[in-house]
């Protein structure tokens, strides 16, 4: 499949959009961007609005604003608007496997792209990790597997982008403020789903009811995860056995102890499933649970002074996120949270943290301050991180508390480019605490 596009313009110029130009460039389309943010552009660039309607295709790439006026316009003069990952799937020709959810796709992502190089599978993996898709699309051939990690905004504009398997591992409110709503928010994750067939299998999270509910209508094949309910056809949970069932078949496959130090179960369960979908050896997807690299931001101890441990989960960008991490902290805590709101109910996040104290930093910080005093929650309101780092350092200390969460459950845009020069900037406060503790 491909495009009798003439004419596009592309829509957000970073790494997905100069990757869905060049892709367009070189299959002869004349094609021009549009980027608010970008003043020195040396790509042909839109003229003016009104000259969208001259235009075939409208390429969106998921960091663009969904209310832009040009974007409004594009749709009412009945031009085809489509993600990046529409895009470069209409080039593609191998099987996908595509992974979503609200937390867990990287880490879900990677370990499925380790296996299939275990077994010996020709892989191609990016997405919304790493290289956009439309930079290797036309390089897989018919024999190669596709793995893409794909968010809400990257499946918002799709029409035929069709997955062999899909992994759905959970829905939490998450970009709510780009989406207009959760049920918006919702509507964007279950397009993964939209174009399966007889011959095609879906992995979800059964223990999610959000998850069970995108999935009342379909003919693919349903994999359930599960840590609570035996399946027919799925992975699930049976004390400290994880069990392998295809249609009331059950094989054990692995102890969970077999897996420690991965946070989060549906994601190893999720990779068992596709290994039995594709006859790979369980043994193999241990292997690569095991060799997860889980990254620098992502629930990874940066330091210990003085018996304190300092926890980096920059990534964690929602309020799910943090509400898990939690549950592997062995030990009483203390909190940093805060930065740009995604428009999450934070009354109901707060009143189920048991932090010792929480630290509130960035742009609304002030917000979340008044709405812990609301419910008598212990907090401080810090200028910046350097001073919330070093005041919940000194708590600690006075109060016997083991570890300081660094998991802002909001996006860093107020403040950074991204959660990675977050986490760096975290790192950076707790080693200069370090070096004045230990001269």
């Amino acid at each position: 499949m491909s495009t009798s596009c003439k004419k596009a313009c592309i829509l957000g110029i970073g790494k997905s959009g100069l990757a869905s130009y060049r892709l367009l460039r070189d299959e002869g389309v004349d094609v021009c961007v549009y980027d608010d943010n970008v003043s020195d552009c040396d790509l042909p660039t839109l003229q003016s609005t009104e000259d969208i309607k001259n235009c075939d295709m409208v390429v969106v790439s998921p960091g663009f604003d969904f209310g832009h006026e040009i974007l409004r316009y594009s749709i009412s003069q009945g031009v085809e608007v489509v993600s990046e990952i529409e895009l470069a799937y209409r080039y593609s020709l191998c099987d996908l496997i595509a992974v979503t959810g609200t937390n867990g796709k990287t880490s879900t992502t990677k370990m499925i792209d380790t296996m299939l190089r275990y077994a010996g599978i020709d892989v191609y993996t990016g997405g919304n990790i790493g290289v956009p898709f439309s930079e290797f699309c036309k390089k897989m051939t018919i024999t190669d597997v596709g793995v893409l990690e794909v968010s809400s905004f990257q499946l918002e504009h799709t029409s035929t982008f069709h997955p062999h398997i899909a992994v759905m591992l959970n829905i939490t409110p998450d970009h709510l403020d780009r989406h207009g709503g959760f049920d918006n928010y919702v509507l964007a994750k279950k397009k993964i789903f939209d174009n399966m067939q007889d011959a095609d299998y879906i992995i979800a999270n059964y223990d999610d009811e959000i998850v069970r509910n995108c999935l009342k209508d379909t003919n693919a094949t349903i994999f359930w995860l599960s840590l609570h309910t035996k399946q027919k056809t799925g992975v699930f949970r049976d004390r400290d056995r994880y069990i392998y069932a295809e249609y009331g078949r059950y094989r054990p496959i692995g102890n969970h102890e077999d897996t420690d130090g991965i946070t989060n179960e549906y994601n190893v369960m999720a990779v068992y499933a596709i290994a039995g979908i594709l006859n790979i050896p369980f043994y193999t997807a241990l292997r690569a649970i095991k060799h997860l690299d889980k990254g620098r931001y992502n629930m990874r101890e940066t330091a210990s002074v003085n018996s304190i441990k300092f926890v980096n989960d920059s990534k964690a960008t929602n309020t799910a996120s943090v509400l898990n991490d939690i549950r592997y902290l062995e030990g009483e805590y203390v909190l940093i949270l805060g930065g740009r709101s995604k428009g999450e109910n934070y009354q109901s996040f707060l009143q189920k943290l048991n932090s010792r104290h929480i630290f509130f930093v960035g742009e609304n910080s002030a917000q979340l301050y008044d709405l812990a005093k609301k419910y008598s929650i212990n907090c401080s309101l810090c200028q910046d991180l350097r001073e919330a780092v070093t005041s919940a350092y000194q708590y600690c200390i006075d109060n016997s508390v083991h570890y300081v969460l660094f998991a802002p459950a909001t996006a860093s845009f107020d403040s950074y480019k991204n959660y990675q020069e977050r986490g760096d900037e975290f790192d950076k406060i707790v080693e200069g605490l370090c070096l004045e503790n230990y001269q």
